[in-house]
């Protein structure tokens, strides 16, 4: 009994270990299998484990389309095979695409049906993410998501599973809660970072300040440029940043995530400073707290590379989903709890766990009376929104603007300004990440 050849040839060509196993060997749980269903005129392959079945009801809703189960002739034709006893869950195989469900990749071990009868193909969840890469969508597709949910959960919820607050953001920390500290302490931990440390002066030379000379040192920038608590709190949040690693590319990648972090926090600074003087929330604070608000994102990338590489892969596949919508149905679980966890574990200021807990949400008020949760979500759809539709900026709902102190000419202006410069904005993101 052998792994049949088209099979055979294509596996030898990839990366990674794949090998056949019998019956006995493969344990059912871990046993994953795929259907050919139409939709409209194309052909999908349906992946789950064995023990769950595709909802075709759900997924039609879901793709918009009706769903249905390719007659034998149709698997034949478009599969252009006719000796297998099942369909192997590889869709470059056949070159089509394929949606897979989560249950899928929180197996630690799959066992692909190898289109023997008997047979199956043995390998590590590493390597068929590998095989998957860019052919496929993750969805729900049968029982939800609560077992990938739960393991996430269990993991981040685990505190000593949780990344610790990184050495330099400590003792940056340290100094911001000393209100007699001095920027010479300031410049004299920064410098121990080389590479934040010629971020900083980056920052410094960049559009938005203007210095009228090149700032060559880091004390200067402090001093002259741009202001013991601004980069007191922009280098605590690179260092917090940059502890988490990622891929780096993609939509939701560390390029990406730092080319709308640095835009969002731009705009919260503007509109802070539109704010009667006495009315005024810290700028520095506002900064920081938008800088940091997708953490979640970062933590995911981190903790779990293949889950994100996958969420990463559907939204360059369908950048106009819900990205929230997009997480429970292929994690269970958002970048905005995974956020508030580490935000816990760290035990950092309630303006910063405010805005990473509701960034996404225009009805949020505070208890406080803080409005940096608030900013954020301005200047977050704001931001996405100039992307999306030709150079303008997102017309916000006035009870948000009302509460938040802003008025749409501001936002406007604000937007375009920053907008304006987002080249140097996309330059430094990459920059960060090289």
């Amino acid at each position: 009994m052998k792994i049949p050849e088209k099979t055979r040839i294509f596996l030898n060509q990839q990366d990674g270990l794949f090998r056949g196993v019998i019956d006995s060997d493969a344990p059912e749980s871990a046993r994953i299998v795929s259907q050919l269903v139409k939709c409209g005129n194309s052909f999908l392959l349906l992946i789950t484990t064995n023990t769950e079945r595709a909802d075709i009801d759900k997924l039609s809703k879901m793709l918009k389309c009706q769903v249905s189960e390719a007659s034998l002739a149709e698997v034949i034709h478009h599969l252009e095979q006719s000796n297998f006893e099942s369909i192997p869950p590889i869709p470059d195989l056949y070159d089509i695409k394929a949606v897979v469900d989560p249950a899928v990749l929180k197996l630690e071990e799959v066992y692909l049906a190898s289109g023997a009868k008997g047979l199956w193909i043995k390998s590590s969840r590493q390597d068929y993410t590998k095989l998957l890469k860019g052919k496929v969508k993750v969805a729900s597709l049968s029982t939800g998501t609560e077992p990938l949910r739960k393991q996430i959960l269990d993991q981040v919820s685990d505190l000593d599973k949780l990344p610790p607050m990184p050495g330099l953001a400590a003792q940056i920390l340290k100094i911001k809660n000393n209100p007699y500290a001095t920027s010479a302490e300031l410049v004299a931990v920064v410098e121990k970072d080389p590479a934040l440390a010629a971020q900083l002066i980056r920052y410094a030379n960049s559009a938005f300040y203007g210095a009228p000379q090149e700032v060559v040192d880091l004390e200067r920038a402090v001093v002259q440029v741009l202001g013991f608590d601004f980069v007191l709190d922009l280098s605590f949040g690179l260092a917090i940043g940059q502890s988490l690693k990622m891929e780096k590319q993609g939509p939701l990648g560390l390029q990406a995530y730092w080319r709308h972090a640095l835009a969002t926090a731009s705009v919260v600074q503007g509109l802070i400073n539109t704010i009667d003087y006495g009315a005024r929330p810290s700028s520095s604070m506002g900064y920081l707290s938008s800088l940091l608000h997708n953490i979640g994102l970062l933590l995911l990338g981190h903790l779990f590379p293949e889950q994100h590489a996958l969420l990463n892969q559907a939204v360059a596949d369908d950048p106009e989903r819900n990205l929230l919508e997009l997480e429970e149905e292929m994690l269970g679980i958002t970048h905005i709890e995974l956020g508030e966890q580490l935000m816990k574990a760290w035990d950092m200021h309630s303006d910063l766990y405010d805005v990473v807990a509701h960034h996404h949400d225009q009805d949020y008020r505070s208890e406080t009376g803080s409005r940096f949760a608030n900013l954020t979500y301005i200047a977050d759809q704001s931001i996405q929104h100039y992307y999306k539709s030709s150079d303008e900026a997102a017309v916000m709902p006035e009870p948000i603007m009302r509460h938040a102190g802003i008025n749409d000419d501001d936002l406007q202006a604000i937007v375009h300004d920053v907008m304006y410069d987002k080249d140097a904005i996309h330059e430094m993101a990459r920059k960060m990440v090289a």
